[in-house]
């Protein structure tokens, strides 16, 4: 995916909330500013909330890290799968 306006306002206008693909939600990082991050050891996942406001809307877009269950190091590098989810608020 090339860093292009008209595919922003693509995913944007999609229906919502809704599952992204990786490439999907990478492209939106680009236009996204961090906004948290959270390490959760017990329940195996390290997550990063990016906020966006876009046409008099607020779009969160959630990056969510997952781990094995015996995993004793969280490190991103080490994750099984990574998931990004976006929704309107």
């Amino acid at each position: 995916m090339t860093d292009n306006p008209m595919q922003l306002k693509e995913i944007l206008e999609a229906k919502l909330p809704r599952r992204l693909k990786s490439e999907e939600g990478d492209f939106l990082k680009i236009y996204f500013q961090q906004i948290t991050s959270h390490c959760d050891e017990n329940s195996k996942e390290i997550y990063f909330k990016y906020s966006y406001d876009w046409q008099n809307n607020s779009y969160i877009l959630t990056e969510e890290y997952l781990f094995r269950d015996k995993e004793t190091v969280l490190d991103i590098k080490r994750a099984i799968t990574k998931n990004y989810y976006l929704k309107k608020i």
